[in-house]
């Protein structure tokens, strides 16, 4: 199983299976493309320590799916242009991130940019990032872009237990129908 891990991990496709349920830290060194998550453990992706430059996440076709667990993002950068759709196209394929009940996402010393349409000016897809029941968003450190989402850059299922928490960071949700 060691070595399926260590094969996975270089393309950060991780079969979560074999990971504990405590879940896992993956520091990173160099770039990271053509990814997806559907994560069903909590996961942090760190950038390596002592590096002249962030590495770069760069999703290319879906976005995430988080089912009830924890994912960071911490001393990196997220890219996620052109993504409307998690890979859990059965129920969201119109979102490009979608927090399940009980899950939260944070960002550490990141620059996270998710632009619907990166070519031009149009709106796709519906939102950029959907919460439902008791999930929270972490921003710290940070700065978040929302660009060319149709609907809205965040948005709740109703109810309550909601969190968004902005420390020393910047959010900017523009040409989107709502923040």
């Amino acid at each position: 199983k060691r070595n399926m891990i260590n094969s996975y991990f270089l393309r950060l496709n991780i079969p979560l299976e074999y990971l504990s349920s405590a879940g896992i830290i993956i520091k990173i060194w160099i770039d990271k493309y053509d990814i997806h998550m559907n994560l069903s453990k909590n996961l942090t992706i760190k950038g390596a320590d002592g590096l002249a430059e962030k590495p770069t996440i760069t999703f290319t076709d879906k976005g995430i799916a988080l089912w009830g667990k924890e994912l960071t993002f911490e001393n990196c950068d997220v890219i996620m242009n052109g993504i409307t759709s998690t890979p859990y196209t059965a129920e969201w394929s119109w979102v490009a991130i979608c927090s399940s009940e009980n899950s939260s996402i944070t960002l550490k010393n990141v620059d996270m940019v998710m632009d619907a349409d990166p070519d031009g000016n149009e709106l796709n897809g519906s939102d950029a990032i959907y919460f439902t029941a008791n999930s929270s968003f972490n921003i710290t450190n940070s700065t978040l872009k929302i660009y060319d989402y149709k609907s809205n850059a965040l948005e709740w299922n109703g109810g309550s237990g909601y969190n968004v928490n902005i420390n020393n960071s910047t959010f900017i949700s523009d040409h989107n129908r709502s923040g």
